[in-house]
């Protein structure tokens, strides 16, 4: 039986995004490998070579690779896997601990969509959109997202505190 999932995850443009994706992580600091090394106990070699896309026998662990993307503050190597698996990563800036009214936080979601549609009509008013005008529909939309994932966070505070904890 044939899986389309396979295609996807042996496909060398795909995996060579994210191995490169991984290779930036490396020279994302200077003296990384070091860093990185020391944080995750292992050899500097050793990093460089889980980082070097021509060494395919070294393999990058999942739980390193999200501990250099987050002391590097660099997300390349998260964004290639999510394009590679059809996906999207969406930076927001929401906690488990979002405060705010609901009223207040739903009004600034609908604010961000109207935006987002404000945006776009604005674009494709003369049938023809420029990459300005795409850069703004991708950023209105990126705040539309951010915004709704503020507003299920105030949601989910809401609820429990109405009728206690609960798992999503």
């Amino acid at each position: 039986m044939h899986n389309h999932e396979d295609d996807l995850m042996q496909s060398p443009r795909n995996y060579n995004a994210v191995l490169h994706s991984a290779h930036l992580l490396l020279k994302s600091h200077p003296h990384a490998a070091e860093v990185f090394a020391c944080a995750l106990g292992k050899t500097a070699n050793t990093v460089r070579n889980e980082l070097n896309p021509n060494l395919p026998s070294y393999k990058l662990g999942l739980i390193d690779a999200i501990e250099m993307m987050a002391s590097t503050q660099c997300y390349s190597l998260l964004y290639q896997i999510n394009a590679m698996l059809g996906f999207v990563a969406v930076p927001v800036d929401a906690s488990p601990k979002a405060e705010g009214k609901l009223l207040d936080q739903f009004c600034s979601w609908q604010a961000s969509v109207g935006q987002t549609c404000q945006t776009i009509y604005d674009a494709i008013e003369d049938d023809v959109i420029t990459p300005t005008e795409l850069n703004r529909i991708t950023r209105a939309g990126n705040i539309k997202v951010a915004h709704w994932f503020k507003m299920q966070i105030v949601l989910q505070n809401k609820a429990e505190a109405d009728h206690g904890s609960f798992k999503r």
